[in-house]
């Protein structure tokens, strides 16, 4: 039986992640500060305690590396806390890989990595040009993943270059669950509804997980994870409203406007394409199911 530690388990992502791999029958540690999903074998601690995430390692052959600080707001209010939990943590996963002899690690990264004077659509092979704080953490964290796979020629580095990710579960931090929450409340502040991004649901996520698991090489490796096209806000304000009923108007607040970030984000997933996976779910699929769930 696989052995899975996922870290961050007390999160969306991971407590997706954790839930999901459990289901398809591997043992699954989860290791979070709070509290996990039942369907894993949940420890208690920080990825920043070295000591305790070794312990929790131990026996594991892959982790899947979900502890971070991911909404926008929190990160800007804290860069030094961001970076402490990114970067220490990173080296603290790899040093206690090295220790106990796991051999392959998923980390989700970002397509933040990219940048906006990078032509569209991003692909892996492009230059690491980050406008913001976030995605120049996540590029950090590869390039100490990249370090390790020269230094271990056994080991697989996977960085998971999620785009925007959704689903049932997630919080209100994020712009899906946002909307969801104020459909019929009038009307929602809001930067600019034109801004294009590339969203992706969260079961088309882990099935890329799986695979690129699955399919691991030495050394490390990245790939797009994404729909591999971009929608505004604004149309995903009347796809809300076709696939629920109901209303939502926003009104422009040029403080929620971040122009540090391009209009428009999209990735090539040719790559993984090419290993059998693509993404099932479509915008309305995705957002019907998430509604019916939260």
């Amino acid at each position: 039986m696989r052995k899975i530690l996922v870290t961050g388990v007390g999160g969306f992502l991971g407590g997706q992640a954790a839930a999901y791999f459990a289901r398809a029958g591997a043992r699954v540690v989860g290791f979070t500060r709070g509290d996990g999903p039942s369907c894993a074998e949940a420890v208690r601690g920080d990825v920043l305690d070295a000591d305790a995430l070794a312990r929790a390692m131990e026996g594991c052959g892959a982790v899947i590396h979900c502890a971070a600080v991911t909404p926008y707001a929190k990160i800007m209010a804290d860069r030094d806390a961001a970076r402490e939990i990114y970067l220490d943590g990173m080296r603290n996963v790899l040093d206690c890989m090295a220790k106990t002899g796991a051999h392959t690690l998923l980390f989700p990264s970002s397509g933040k990595v990219y940048g906006k004077i990078t032509p569209l659509p991003y692909t892996e092979d492009a230059p690491l040009r980050p406008d913001v704080f976030m995605g120049a953490l996540k590029v950090e964290c590869e390039r100490m993943m990249g370090e390790y796979a020269a230094a271990h020629p056994d080991a697989s580095m996977i960085a998971a270059r999620i785009f925007n990710i959704y689903g049932a579960g997630q919080k209100r931090d994020f712009l899906i669950p946002k909307l969801i929450a104020n459909l019929g409340n009038g009307h929602m502040p809001m930067g600019s509804a034109g801004t294009r991004r590339d969203y992706v649901y969260i079961g088309d996520v882990l099935r890329a997980f799986s695979l690129l698991l699955d399919r691991a090489e030495r050394g490390f490796s990245a790939y797009n994870i994404g729909s591999g096209r971009s929608v505004s806000i604004e149309e995903i304000r009347r796809a809300l409203c076709e696939v629920s009923g109901g209303s939502l108007a926003f009104e422009t607040d040029p403080a929620q406007v971040r122009p540090e970030e391009p209009q428009e984000e999209y990735g090539s997933i040719e790559k993984i394409r090419a290993l059998g996976w693509s993404p099932q779910v479509s915008l309305s699929e995705g957002l019907k199911e998430t509604i019916k769930t939260t």
